[in-house]
Parts: C-alpha cells; structure tokens; sequence
C-alpha cells in the first residue's frame, strides 16, 4: 500500500523523505484503500483468487495507477487491462526489469488510464512479448508456473482458492513420486488423511479430471500418463493464448 501510495501521489521515495511528510502520505495511504480493492477485485475475475497464484507483486502496482486514474474503466480499456495481465504473466515482462522500465511502464499505464493526446508507450506494457516456455521442473515460485497453473484451473477458481488456503504450495501434489517434478506431474488435491494421490484422482468428477487432463486409464503406465498430459498441458495453453490475446511463440502483432 506505501509503495502504491508513494507512486500514484508522487512522494519522496526516501525514508528520510517520507518521515518529513508524515501527513501527505497518511492521507495518500487513506486514499489508495480504493485502488486496492479495484485491483484486487480485477485479478480475482481473472481467477486469482490467491495472492500466491499472483506472479508478480508489481502487477498489483500498476492496476492501482491504472484504477488510481480510471476507477470505471471502459469496455475496450478493461480487456486491454486482462491482456496486459496476462502477456505480462506469461512472457516474464517484469522479470529483471530495472527502475527506469518499471517508471516508464507506470507512465503507459497512467496514459492507457486518462487517454487524450499523450499515446500509450505498449512496448512498456509488455505487448510486444512472447511466451516464455513452460520451465521443466515445477517450482510454484515461479511466476511462469503461476501463470501456467492460472490458465489449466481458470474454470474452477473456488476449488483452487479453498485448496491453496488450506495447504498452500504443498496443495499442488506429485503423482507418481519416482518420475521427477516436470509440470504434468504435480496436480492440484487436497490432502485426506489415509488416501493416496492415486486414490483420490480416482474420486474426481470426470468433468474435473478431463478439464485438468488426468488419464485415469494411464495411471498404471507413468510414462504414457506423463508425456500425454504434457502434451495437452501445452495445447491447453496455446489455445488460453489465443483466447487472451498473447501472440505465440515467435509471433508478433501490433495492438
């Protein structure tokens, strides 16, 4: 919030700074609550519906400039707002990003907010990007993960929220223990005293298990299982791409 606060109101950044103006950034902090829940209630339709599920923290900053200028977005503004979310998410844009990048992206995206005659920096929104490849081993600290797991459980956001509140990273469980931590091989359960993961696979709806791509025919045969499931793993994603509007992997399109 102190750092939503110090951007949209321009304060000093320095802690010597700030405990100068005590008063100005109380009443910035008072008036940033809103852009808060805006933003949070923005990455929650998108299916965030954890803070662990987010990729990156800044991505929360920049909705509240967004929302700081613009509480009641626009049709038109309000999907570019879900493809900046989701280019961003899956092609990394924030990763690395030095202070400079990240001050002139806040500049675009005040721009996108207000309109008029300043044009809207997109190269600064990370629309000119391409998907990063899904990393080999499952690591739920990495925001291409995050993104990867928003995509293949965007259908059912109360059971991954109600699971993630419960056990946290430790809720997305290895399937077959002896064959590595590759992606198709961990899947989102809740723990159930006495009951292995196989054993509960098999309690899913069959809606559920084809929706997140679990073989139940393949689960004496890991090999089979895994490169199946990897397989559709990544067309799942291609199509969600398509569907947000994130170009494929060395496509490029302008806005």
């Amino acid at each position: 919030m102190i750092q939503s606060a110090v951007t949209g109101e321009g304060l000093p950044k320095s802690t010597r700074g700030l405990a100068a103006d005590l008063p100005r950034l109380e009443q910035a902090c008072d008036r940033v609550g809103q852009e808060i829940h805006l933003a949070v209630d923005f990455l929650r339709n998108l299916g965030v519906v954890s803070a662990r599920l987010l990729p990156y923290s800044n991505q929360v900053l920049f909705l509240c400039e967004f929302f700081r200028r613009c509480p009641q977005p626009t049709g038109p503004q309000a999907e570019i707002l879900k493809r900046w979310f989701w280019t961003t998410s899956f092609c990394g844009w924030f990763a690395g990003r030095n202070a400079t990048d990240l001050n002139r992206g806040l500049l675009s995206m005040r721009s996108l907010a207000v309109g008029g005659k300043k044009p809207v920096d997109w190269q600064f929104l990370g629309f000119f990007e391409t998907p990063l490849p899904l990393p080999d081993n499952f690591d739920f600290r990495s925001a291409r993960i995050k993104a990867h797991l928003l995509a293949i459980y965007a259908q059912w956001p109360d059971q991954a929220a109600g699971i993630l509140g419960e056990f946290g990273a430790q809720a997305f469980r290895v399937i077959f223990p002896d064959d590595g931590s590759i992606p198709a091989n961990r899947v989102l359960l809740s723990y159930v005293p006495g009951q292995s993961v196989r054993q509960l696979l098999e309690q899913l709806q069959p809606e559920f298990s084809q929706e997140i791509f679990i073989d139940l025919n393949c689960l004496d045969r890991p090999d089979v299982f895994l490169s199946d499931r990897t397989g559709k793993l990544a067309a799942a994603e291609q199509r969600f791409w398509t569907q947000v509007g994130i170009p494929r992997m060395h496509e490029r399109e302008d806005l």
